[in-house]
């Protein structure tokens, strides 16, 4: 983690997807599955490009990875009725750690914002399942901006939200993409190793890196 003064933080941001869930293991394991099916090869840099972009990089993601064009449809699809089937048999469990610093957040005088990168149907259902009552001061679901993470719409407009000035908002985020996002919206970044543990992309981009959500707390 890297070493910096605490700052006076007006606002924190976190990652539905990434942070409360960690909706990012589930869909590589579904991708993985298909990709076997075919006898293709999983490559994991395909899913740093992917997993929590936008249209945009998931369009990169494929040009990249053309191996995968072929069953583009077949992926999206699977994993959209997988996601569905499970968050209806209640198997999409919150990311455990979340729970406990959740608690703890909420009752800082902190304006609390949450950003995903689905579809604000897909958000209200994660949000209405995880188990404790959420303060939300703003959401904003990925089709309700025009250009998705790694860019900096759906932080910006948070922000704008929130009413919260980027420099002394905190984004909490577990991907590569959504600390990119975050350093462009001129947001401090913390890039917590819930999904994978960080990558040089992680850290250029991201003011902190850390291994747990616990670790979090004494950046705030």
């Amino acid at each position: 983690m890297n070493t910096m003064e605490k700052l006076n933080y007006e606002a924190v941001v976190i990652s539905v997807d990434s942070v409360l869930f960690d909706l990012n293991t589930f869909k590589q394991q579904v991708y993985a599955q298909v990709m076997a099916k075919h006898q293709l090869e999983v490559h994991p840099y395909f899913f740093e490009l992917l997993l929590d972009g936008g249209y945009q990089q998931t369009e990169r993601a494929y040009i990249h990875y053309n191996q995968y064009r072929a069953i583009r449809k077949e992926l999206e699809e699977t994993y959209d009725n997988a996601l569905q089937e499970a968050l209806d048999n209640n198997e999409i469990k919150p990311y455990p750690e979340s729970i406990e610093f959740i608690n703890w957040i909420s009752k800082l005088d902190l304006k609390l914002g949450f950003i995903s990168s689905y579809h604000r149907k897909i958000v209200e259902q994660l949000i209405d399942k995880y188990p404790v009552n959420l303060k939300i001061d703003a959401l904003i679901a990925g089709n309700e901006v025009f250009e998705g993470k790694p860019e900096k719409d759906i932080y910006s407009k948070v922000a704008k939200k929130l009413k919260a000035d980027p420099h002394y908002t905190l984004a909490i985020d577990a991907t590569v993409n959504g600390v990119q996002g975050a350093y462009l919206s001129n947001m401090m970044s913390v890039y917590v190793e819930i999904h994978k543990l960080r990558v040089e992309k992680a850290q250029k981009f991201s003011n902190f890196q850390c291994p747990s959500l616990h670790r979090v707390k004494s950046l705030i």
